[in-house]
C-alpha cells in the first residue's frame, strides 16, 4: 500500500543501497567492500526500485553517508545523475579525502578531490547544509542535528544556505517515532535519540509550514543545476 501511494504522489524515489552496508571504515576511510561488490549490490538496489516503482532512479545517497571517491565512477555506469552523500562540516568528514571547496549548493564533482573545482565527472553532487559562523561550519543536513538544535536554529541556518541557491535538508523515519528501533551500529551513541517521537514530528510540521513554497525533489533541483 505504501509503495501504491508513493507512486501516485509528487515525491521522487531515490537509492541508499539494498542492506544499507557501510562502504568506508569510519576512521581510516578505506573501503570496507569490493568495488565490484559495491557496484553489483547497488545496482541491485536500482533495478528492484526501478521495478516497483516503474520509473528511472536517478539519485543516490551512500548508507551513513560515506562515500569515496571510487564511487562516482561507478555511479556513472550505473546511469545515475546526482549524488547526495557529502556532508561538509566542522565536526565529521564520512569522505576518503579532505573537503575543501565544498558549497552548500548544487555542483559538479570533480571525481578527484570531490570539491566544485575543475569538475571532471558527470555526477552533480547536492552537498548537505552547512552554517560558516567564526570560521566554523556547523551541519545543518537534519536528522541527529535538526533534533538537537530545533527550529530557531534551522530557520536561520536554512535562510542562510538559500541565499546562494538550493541546499538540502533530511530527516529519516525514526527521527518521527518514538519506537527505539534496534540498530546494532548506534548501541555507542547514547544521545543519538534525543527528541525522538512526536516532539520532533511537530517541529518539523511547523518547519514545513515556514518552508511549505521551497520544498521540492532532489531531480527538480538536479534539473536546475545543470541548465545553470
Amino acid at each position: 500500500k505504501l509503495v501504491e501511494r508513493l507512486k501516485n504522489s509528487p515525491h521522487e524515489i531515490g537509492c541508499h543501497g539494498f542492506d544499507h552496508r557501510i562502504a568506508l571504515d569510519p576512521k581510516t576511510k578505506k573501503a570496507l567492500v569490493n568495488e565490484n561488490e559495491w557496484k553489483e549490490e547497488v545496482k541491485r538496489s536500482k533495478a528492484l526500485l526501478e521495478a516497483a516503482f516503474q520509473k528511472p532512479v536517478i539519485g543516490y545517497r551512500a548508507p551513513g553517508a560515506y562515500f569515496g571517491r571510487w564511487m562516482i565512477e561507478g555511479l556513472e555506469g550505473l546511469g545515475f545523475k546526482y549524488d547526495s552523500s557529502i556532508a561538509s562540516n566542522s565536526f565529521y568528514n564520512k569522505t576518503d579525502v579532505t573537503l575543501n571547496s565544498i558549497p552548500t549548493n548544487p555542483y559538479r564533482l570533480n571525481s578527484d578531490d570531490l570539491s566544485a573545482n575543475n569538475p571532471n565527472s558527470e555526477i552533480v553532487e547536492l552537498p548537505w547544509s552547512y552554517l560558516k559562523m567564526f570560521n566554523i561550519r556547523f551541519p545543518v543536513g537534519g536528522a541527529f542535528f535538526y533534533r538537537l538544535l530545533g527550529n530557531t536554529y534551522f530557520k536561520f541556518a536554512l535562510n542562510n544556505c538559500l541565499k546562494d541557491g538550493d541546499t538540502m535538508f533530511y530527516l529519516h523515519p525514526y527521527d518521527l517515532t518514538s519506537e527505539k528501533i534496534p540498530m546494532n551500529n548506534f548501541q555507542a551513541r547514547p544521545f543519538f535519540w534525543i527528541n525522538q517521537g512526536k516532539s520532533t514530528e511537530r517541529r518539523f510540521e511547523k518547519l514545513l509550514q515556514t518552508f511549505k513554497d521551497s520544498f521540492t525533489t532532489c531531480e527538480d533541483v538536479y534539473q536546475r543545476a545543470i541548465k545553470e
